[in-house]
C-alpha cells in the first residue's frame, strides 16, 4: 500500500481535487513544510480555508497522524485521518472529512459501498480509540458541517 502523500490530485476525478501553496499557509505546523498540501474534495479546500482564518487555530497539519487499525482481512493497515487541529485552548482534534452519505450504513446489496463503509467504520473505531488515549478529539465532518463554518 502506497503513503497517503503518493496519492497525487486526480484531474478525472469527481470531487475538486488540487495543491495548497504552503506558503499561503500561517497556521500549518512548521514541520510540515517540506510535504504537498493535498485537498480531496471542495470539502477539504473549504476546511483549510477555516483552519486558516479562524482565530482559535494555532496549528493544523494535513494528513499527518498514522493510525493503525485492522479490517475485515485481520491483518494491520495505517490510517491517515484529514486533518489534525490544535487549538490556541490547547485543545487537540482530529478531523476525517466525508461526504454524508459515506457516513450511512448502506444497503448490503451495494457491494462497494458496504466494504467502503465497513472499512471506513474500522478506521473510525481506531481514530476514536487512539484519540481517547491521547486526550484528542475526533470528528467526522461532512458537507452539512462544513457549509456552516464561518
Amino acid at each position: 500500500m502506497r503513503n497517503i502523500k503518493e496519492l497525487k490530485p486526480d484531474k478525472n476525478s469527481r470531487y475538486q481535487q488540487g495543491y495548497i501553496k504552503v506558503s499561503a499557509c500561517k497556521k500549518l505546523f512548521p514541520s510540515l513544510y517540506h510535504q504537498p498540501i493535498i485537498f480531496r474534495s471542495s470539502y477539504e479546500k473549504k476546511f483549510i480555508q477555516w483552519l486558516e482564518s479562524n482565530p482559535n487555530v494555532h496549528y493544523w497539519g494535513s494528513e499527518c497522524i498514522k493510525i493503525p487499525y485492522s479490517y475485515i482481512d485481520n491483518q494491520i493497515h495505517n490510517y491517515y485521518p484529514d486533518y489534525y487541529v490544535e487549538m490556541t485552548d490547547g485543545s487537540k482534534i482530529v478531523v476525517e472529512i466525508k461526504p454524508k452519505n459515506q457516513t450511512i450504513k448502506p444497503n448490503e446489496d451495494n457491494n462497494w459501498a458496504y466494504r467502503t463503509w465497513i472499512k471506513n467504520t474500522c478506521k473510525w473505531k481506531a481514530a476514536k480509540k487512539f484519540c481517547e488515549e491521547r486526550n484528542m478529539q475526533f470528528q467526522i465532518l461532512t458537507e452539512n458541517t462544513i457549509s456552516r463554518l464561518k
